[in-house]
């Protein structure tokens, strides 16, 4: 009950700050439908249950990296796969700073095939859509974490430089 509420506060949070909403998220879905945020999680927590490699959290955080990385474009369009991971890195960055790669380890997200994973799962549960050209295999090795969640890549903007 615990981590369903954790994960409702997430969803309001992003709504709030702009990454979600009803407008956005409706794009998201193949059949152009909105859901609610009780339905959004029971997909997401029945993916997350069924699959057992990434936590449900993880699945929200690749939604809203989604939206983030949307967000940033001129206009809205489809992302790479290549896009997408940069997009991903800079937003956890943005978010959890130097702790990015704990973060998303501790969700079960440690290399970049692992948002494919994450995307592809998401598209079989009609939440995110993909063109005839996309494949999983276009997440992969996009970067290292070790290397693009390296502390000069992350640290605060405003720290000592003795560190």
């Amino acid at each position: 009950m615990f981590r369903l509420l954790k994960s409702l506060i997430l969803i309001v949070k992003f709504r709030k700050i702009g990454f979600i909403n009803h407008d956005e998220l409706n794009c998201l879905f193949q059949n152009d439908t909105m859901i609610s945020n009780i339905e959004l999680l029971r997909k997401i927590s029945e993916i997350a249950e069924n699959d057992g490699r990434f936590s449900k959290e993880g699945f929200l955080f690749i939604l809203a990296a989604l939206e983030y990385t949307i967000l940033k474009l001129p206009e809205r369009r489809h992302l790479t796969g290549e896009e997408f991971s940069i997009g991903v890195a800079k937003y956890a960055r943005e978010q959890y700073g130097y702790l990015a790669k704990t973060v998303l380890n501790n969700w079960g997200i440690t290399r970049t095939i692992d948002y494919g994973e994450i995307v592809y799962l998401l598209i079989d549960f009609g939440l995110m859509s993909k063109t005839e050209e996309d494949k999983k295999e276009d997440f992969g090795d996009i970067y290292d974490f070790n290397d693009e969640f390296a502390w000069e890549k992350s640290k605060p903007k405003e720290f000592p430089e003795r560190f």
